[in-house]
């Protein structure tokens, strides 16, 4: 079924879900605003790259860093307006009238906890071009948005059955 003839359909999401998409409205407010409060104070060259494990290996300008923030709020923005519109999405199966409830709900928990993952990224990538070390919470929310996307997956495909 093509996205215009899917059902429209109000996504009921959990608690667990809100709570995760006001964290990361707050994330991504406070985050992006410290990134520009702080960046007048930056030197002419920054640390834009960190291996896996965590020392810097690229430098770059102060412009990056506002490259950076206007990336972090385009991705979370996108991603919010997606997961408020779950039938333009693409599944990996045929959405019906019986499976869409499943199905939405599914994607709406997978893209709200998609979106807090990365913007948790993206705030402690902000904060490592300030010089704070945060590496370790780069690398788990890194991991957790593969994991999010596997599971996120994996519940469409169950939703997909379970009629």
């Amino acid at each position: 079924m093509i996205a215009p003839s899917r059902p429209r359909l109000r996504v009921k999401v959990s608690p667990a879900t809100r709570v995760a998409r006001a964290l990361t409205y707050v994330i991504t407010a406070a985050g992006c605003a410290a990134g520009l409060i702080a960046y007048p104070t930056l030197s002419e060259t920054i640390p834009i790259h960190w291996n896996a494990r965590g020392v810097e290996d690229g430098w770059g300008s102060p412009v990056s860093l506002l490259v950076i923030i206007a990336l972090w709020l385009a991705i979370v923005a996108g991603i919010e307006v997606l997961s408020r519109k779950p039938h333009i999405l693409n599944y990996p199966m045929d959405v019906t009238d019986a499976n869409a409830p499943g199905l939405y709900r599914a994607a709406v928990d997978m893209l709200v906890w998609l979106n807090l993952e990365l913007a948790i990224l993206f705030a402690s990538l902000v904060a490592q071009s300030y010089g704070f070390a945060l590496s370790t919470i780069t690398g788990f929310a890194l991991a957790a948005t593969f994991v999010t996307l596997i599971i996120g997956v994996a519940r469409m495909m169950r939703a997909d059955t379970a009629d």
